[in-house]
């Protein structure tokens, strides 16, 4: 009997690498997809045209309504039709073709599908018995990302095939970190971490606070795990090569320094790609598998109770799941005004002529003017009681055709933010007819909804804002209101596509970890494994923590209240500014945090930042190759 499975496991496993069942296996899978892609295309078209026409009827019949009505139905009608995208099908759909293919042509299609088959019914079976579908979706999500893992990594060890020691070198990469235990146990804590996180979001929070923890904690938590093992397996590979003795055999080959290092980095590259690639899917699968979930106020997806759209749908489509740029007001004048210049020199005489010393020279000069612009300024973004406000916000023709409203965010406070205040406020903007009366919580960002036409044609928007005074005890003398001029109004508007913008992110994180990668073996080169490893993680907690240091700064005092420069805070202040200003491209890039919060992260900010990191790249892989050619192997190996 043992013979006979034997035997028939052998004719499977040459069916499945012959070449025919290739073709063939290509063609059905090729087929299948296109059938599958081709019936939803048909399917969207038709109820596209359904949806269309119900909105032209009921345009049609509210024609006497005012504009701004008539704007937000239309908004409606385009996220209403996001339900037929369909994307819960196309992009599973590719991907699982991808996967299939990569399988079928590693000559492991037959035992996949037996491995696959057998392990999930044991995965369901395991659930069903401890009464817990939790766990069973648990298992079967580890086991998809792991076979999806498997298969991706042998498919990139036959990419890496051929001649040359570049590609040699990354093949035996790869199998170190199979092979290595700390790599073995961060690939098993990403794949269970990812795969619990469904589990973890609570089915009753509403929609949009759903999506965003998936998001989070998929994308960042992924990146950062993989950031970890990608520090210690660079400096791995390199130091346990020298302590093992293994460098011996491959420098003599010979291989140079440039093809040793350029080996290992390409490496560790196809590896982080590899993971996180499978990462990205399974979060960017489930995210669109749960925004097709009923959002709160919704019978069902995309369908409200109420028969307009939830807010909680309406928030997750326009401002989550979307790619919003922001515009913060023009400047008020600027600090070259002949009129504004005019009124600074009749302020420094008047005081001159008090004090004759009186900013004499240049710098102090330049100090009074940058003081009376800033107080300038801020004056400007004081909300006084029952005066209107302006702000200007330029270059917004984009808005103005786009098809989702404007969004303003307004945030004020006063001398005592009192979260238990609120405060009315009367919106308007240049040539509109409807006032939008708002109350506001100090020190939260507040949200109001602009129609798109209320941006002129020329692209300029200006929004008029008055302090009507307290909301909730109007005998309580109104106050002063401030908005800050850091991120007190803005102005946020979709100008692209979510799945785009996913794509962008998670190019740019695998960007940040090649540059990981290149600073972990760079130290490698001359540094022994456990100060490598210190080194490079202090960096890149640096460079992750550099957007957070420099605004740290603008509140961190290098005087105490004499006046006295104190030493030790100037030092630390001075260091501070470096880092910042060293992975300020780096920091600005914030790809995460942008995807949570629907922010573009446009194609030049992702080319300047692969512009930036890659020349420092370069530097840094000529820096080891350097270091690596100028050391001596055989005395440092082993000690």
């Amino acid at each position: 009997m043992i013979e006979r499975l034997r035997d028939l496991w052998r004719r499977i496993s040459m069916a499945q690498q012959s070449r025919l069942f290739k073709i063939v296996a290509t063609v059905l899978v090729s087929l299948a997809a296109i059938g599958i892609l081709g019936f939803s295309a048909l399917d969207s078209a038709r109820d596209s045209m359904d949806v269309a026409s119900g909105a032209t009827e009921e345009t049609t019949a509210d024609d006497p309504a005012d504009q701004s009505f008539t704007e937000a139905r239309r908004v409606i009608i385009g996220i209403l039709g996001k339900a037929n995208e369909d994307t819960s099908v196309v992009f599973p759909t590719l991907i699982a073709a991808g996967v299939s293919l990569v399988v079928i042509w590693l000559g492991l299609a037959i035992t996949y599908i037996l491995f696959l088959g057998v392990a999930g019914t044991i995965a369901w079976g395991v659930g069903g018995m401890l009464g817990a579908e939790g766990t069973s979706r648990l298992l079967l999500g580890v086991l998809a990302l792991m076979a999806s893992f498997a298969a991706l990594l042998q498919g990139l060890r036959a990419a890496f095939g051929g001649r040359g020691p570049v590609r040699a070198i990354a093949r035996n990469v790869l199998a170190e970190a199979v092979r290595l235990k700390i790599s073995v146990v961060f690939i098993v804590l990403l794949v269970f971490a990812l795969a619990s996180i469904p589990g973890l979001i609570d089915s009753q929070d509403a929609l949009r606070y759903r999506v965003q923890s998936l998001l989070q904690y998929g994308t960042g938590g992924s990146f950062w795990i993989i950031a970890l093992l990608i520090v210690l397996l660079s400096v791995a590979t390199v130091a346990f090569d020298q302590r093992d003795r293994t460098i011996w055999q491959t420098m003599t080959k010979p291989v140079s320094a440039a093809q040793y290092i350029g080996g290992k980095w390409l490496g560790i590259a196809g590896l982080s790609a590899v993971l996180l690639g499978v990462c990205a899917s399974g979060v960017f699968l489930f995210t669109d598998y749960v925004r097709n979930q009923p959002a709160l106020g919704e019978s069902q997806p995309y369908v409200s109770v109420s028969g307009v759209i939830s807010e909680d749908r309406m928030i997750l489509e326009s401002r989550i799941l979307t790619a919003r740029v922001g515009r913060t007001p023009d400047a008020p004048i600027e600090p070259d005004n002949p009129v504004f210049l005019e009124s600074v020199r009749s302020y420094i005489r008047g005081q001159q002529a008090i004090n004759p010393s009186f900013a004499q020279e240049d710098e102090e000069f330049a100090e009074v003017l940058d003081s009376l612009y800033r107080s300038y300024v801020a004056s400007r973004y004081r909300l006084v009681p029952g005066q209107w406000r302006e702000f200007v916000f330029n270059g917004m023709q984009s808005a103005r055709s786009s098809d989702r409203l404007i969004t303003l965010l307004l945030k004020v406070k006063t001398n005592v933010n009192n979260p238990t205040n609120f405060y009315r406020l009367h919106i308007d903007w240049e040539g509109g007819d409807d006032l939008i009366e708002e109350e506001v919580a100090l020190g939260t960002i507040n949200r109001i909804e602009i129609p798109n036409d209320a941006v002129l044609d020329d692209g300029t928007l200006v929004i008029f804002v008055k302090n009507m005074g307290r909301s909730d005890d109007p005998m309580q003398p109104p106050d002063i209101l401030n908005v800050s001029e850091a991120d007190g109004i803005e102005i946020t508007y979709s100008v692209g596509s979510y799945h785009v913008n996913f794509a962008r992110v998670v190019f740019v994180l695998w960007v940040k970890l090649m540059f990981l990668s290149i600073i972990s073996l760079t130290a490698a080169t001359f540094l022994s494994f456990p100060v490598a490893v210190l080194m490079s993680l202090t960096i890149f907690l640096a460079a992750e923590g550099a957007g957070y240091i420099a605004t740290s700064l603008e509140s961190y005092r290098i005087q105490n209240q004499a006046g006295e420069t104190l030493i030790v805070n100037l030092l630390t202040a001075k260091i501070s500014e470096l880092i910042s200003s060293v992975f300020s491209v780096y920091a600005d890039l914030q790809p995460t945090s942008r995807l949570v919060e629907g922010r573009l992260l446009s194609w030049g900010e992702v080319g300047m930042g692969v512009i930036v990191l890659g020349a420092v790249s370069a530097v840094l892989f000529a820096l080891a190759c350097l270091i690596f050619r100028r050391r001596e192997l055989a005395i440092y190996s082993g000690h």
